[in-house]
């Protein structure tokens, strides 16, 4: 009964996906090629680590991920190796102090790229706040960064159409 009841919640989503979005997120939809808005996993990576204090402007989907799918494969791979290498120890070791310090190192960057995300979408960077609600928040933050940038400038500056 409960599964019958969400496919159709599913159903109708999927059907009026446009509308909910306009009505929800202020919704335009975008014009621009794909070629136009995607950017490569290297310049995304560039493009956030030297925009670690630039809280202004606006970032694109494709610059967002990249740069989040950078920031959790070092962390990962780096505790990886550290239980490859040193089991189940509950020992201080060298690679815990180089982990600690690239989270510490990388959480800036991440947060600046959310908050030109968000402003990609034309939303206050004031809602990254929303991830501090447990399980919730951080899942709004990341359907909000998966929304299509607003076409053509808004309130946060031009559209960041990036040829590479």
């Amino acid at each position: 009964m409960i599964l019958l009841f969400l496919m159709q919640i599913i159903y109708v989503l999927k059907k009026n996906y446009q509308t909910y979005l306009q009505y929800f997120f202020i919704y335009e939809k975008n014009t621009f090629s794909k070629e136009e808005l995607i950017m490569n996993f290297v310049d995304s990576v560039k493009c956030g680590l030297k925009n670690y204090r630039t809280l202004s402007g606006r970032a694109t989907r494709s610059e967002f991920w990249y740069f989040i799918l950078f920031d959790f494969s070092v962390i990962f791979i780096l505790v990886f190796v550290n239980k490859f290498i040193y089991g189940e120890s509950d020992e201080l070791n060298l690679l815990k102090y180089l982990i600690s310090i690239i989270f510490i190192a990388l959480i800036l960057p991440s947060i600046t790229v959310t908050v030109r995300r968000l402003h990609d979408i034309n939303k206050s960077g004031w809602w990254i706040f929303i991830q501090i609600i447990p399980l919730i928040g951080p899942l709004i933050i990341y359907t909000m960064c998966a929304l299509p940038s607003t076409n053509g400038a808004n309130k946060y500056g031009n559209n960041p159409r990036v040829y590479f």
